[in-house]
């Protein structure tokens, strides 16, 4: 088997490459709020209204994924960390054979069903059905080279090369918002924009194929399908099933709704703010693609290890987001009027300040949701989300009805506080007691309802900077003092010191 065939739990190992997962992540989010602007102010409101709902129809179809791609990055983990090589062929063509059938289905349904979601499910300007029906047509196609995708990236995650998945990553996700760009140079058919994304999906798909073939060449040798194979992973994948299919529900229906109960004009102002904050999920989901591998090659074996990443992924993923949040709600008005115009100010301010509320929570259901996957407990995340589908399906339905897009954002705000409340609880009970865990909550409890006061206190621009600028300063007070340990403390100010010896240093040589 190839070198890369050892799971890697140090912790910096760990850091290192949440940061690339980070960094990676990162430039995509600034191509995104790069070009946001200039695809709405091209394409107009309605027919940018469209183009979302096309993601949104894209995501949803990852539910024909099954969880294979998780329960591939399990299996494969757990096989490295055994040093138990020789089934890993076998179980990646098994899990591809397999999701790409059940990806064929997911194109029938779409192909079949598009007319009646774009004529009556949705409300659709007559002059842009037509090309919408051709545009989720196209959509259809895509759903197996989606799904295949996962299962690809599931691979890399295993084997921990976070380098080569955002080699491809960076460029493809910029590029998601560049080539409607490009597009709209030459026309505004949804038809043409929609295609270039289907050509992207493809390119990814296959520059990942050929990273997996290069870390395990025993790919082109051994292509058998194996049932005892498949039943581990529909075994352990059912559970991620219900929590695929449940899951995108949850995300994506308070846009359809939005769509069919006030207007696409609605969509846009709800969806921009709401993108705009599940662009910071990419700080918990750059720890996460880390710490799932680990997870699931060290939990048996280690419960301490992995009771230490754990508490440790929960308090880096706080301490990162607590200020990016702040700074969202806090100038929230100022934000969006210079990003996007006066009127998206007005529409989207407080859907804004309530989404990023709830998107400090939702961080926080990241880690624990990744311990009780790797852990063997899918089933716990899958009843959740089959339980509170139809409460939130009823709750969205009845406060996007009454409050529009605000409504939409605070049954978001409902959700998450359940989800990682619940999430919390049954991750705790499958680790050893941390004697800093309780210290931990008690900081987060105590911080996060700083970030909804500028929803309720109007305030000037002085005193918002004052606010911001005293929070912050207690808010790293305490995290020095309190949050972080000695040892923890220690490699700060050693690394810090060094930096600043290292540069009087090379100002001595150059002198």
């Amino acid at each position: 088997m190839n070198k890369s065939s050892t799971i890697n739990t140090k912790n910096s190992f760990f850091a290192k490459y949440a940061l690339i997962n980070l960094l990676g992540q990162g430039f995509v989010v600034i191509s995104g709020i790069i070009c946001m602007p200039i695809l709405i102010s091209t394409m107009g409101t309605e027919l940018f209204g469209v183009l979302i709902l096309a993601w949104a129809v894209t995501g949803y179809f990852s539910i024909f994924d099954l969880g294979i791609g998780r329960a591939m990055t399990k299996l494969i983990s757990e096989k490295l960390g055994r040093s138990d090589l020789d089934d890993i062929p076998s179980l990646v063509w098994t899990g591809m054979f397999f999701m790409l059938l059940v990806g064929l289905l997911g194109t029938s349904l779409l192909y079949l069903f598009s007319p009646y979601l774009v004529k009556d499910a949705l409300t659709i300007p007559i002059k842009l059905q037509s090309d919408t029906i051709k545009a989720f047509f196209l959509l259809a196609f895509c759903i197996p080279i989606v799904v295949t995708s996962s299962s690809l990236r599931g691979i890399l995650e295993a084997y921990q090369r976070f380098d080569l998945m955002n080699y491809i990553r960076i460029p493809m996700g910029i590029l998601t918002f560049l080539s409607p760009l490009i597009v709209l140079q030459f026309s505004k058919n949804i038809v043409f924009i929609v295609a270039s994304l289907v050509v992207i999906r493809l390119i990814e798909w296959f520059v990942n194929l050929l990273f997996c073939l290069n870390i395990i060449p025993e790919l082109r040798k051994k292509i058998t399908i194996k049932k005892i194979l498949l039943k581990q992973l529909v075994s352990f994948g059912g559970w991620i099933t219900i929590s695929n299919i449940a899951g995108p529900l949850i995300s994506y229906m308070d846009r359809f709704l939005i769509g069919s109960l006030v207007s696409l004009t609605a969509v846009t102002y709800y969806t921009v703010p709401f993108d705009l904050n599940i662009r910071v999920m990419i700080i918990p989901g750059a720890i996460v693609g880390v710490l799932f591998s680990a997870f699931s090659a060290t939990y048996q074996n280690d419960r301490e290890g992995s009771a230490k990443m754990f508490f440790s992924g929960l308090k880096y993923t706080f301490i990162s987001v607590f200020p990016i949040i702040l700074l969202i709600t806090v100038f929230a008005s100022e934000g969006l009027e210079l990003w996007l115009g006066k009127e998206f100010a007005i529409e989207s301010t407080i859907v804004l300040q309530l989404l990023a509320f709830g998107s400090i929570i939702s961080c926080l259901a990241y880690i624990p949701t990744a311990l009780i996957q790797a852990a063997g407990r899918p089933d716990i995340t899958g009843k959740l989300h089959f339980l509170e589908l139809p409460i939130y399906l009823l709750s969205l339905y009845l406060l996007v009805k009454v409050y529009g897009i605000e409504g939409a954002a605070i049954a978001y705000v409902l959700r998450v506080f359940v989800d990682v409340i619940i999430l919390l609880i049954f991750s705790l009970k499958l680790l050893p007691n941390n004697i800093s865990a309780k210290r931990l909550f008690m900081f987060i409890i105590g911080s996060i309802p700083f970030t909804l006061l500028p929803l309720f206190i109007e305030m000037s621009i002085l005193i918002k900077c004052s606010f911001t600028f005293l929070t912050f300063f207690v808010f790293i007070f305490l995290v020095w003092k309190i949050i972080l340990d000695p040892e923890e403390r220690n490699f700060i100010i050693i690394n810090v010191k060094n930096k600043i010896f290292n540069k009087k240093i090379d100002s001595k040589s150059f002198k």
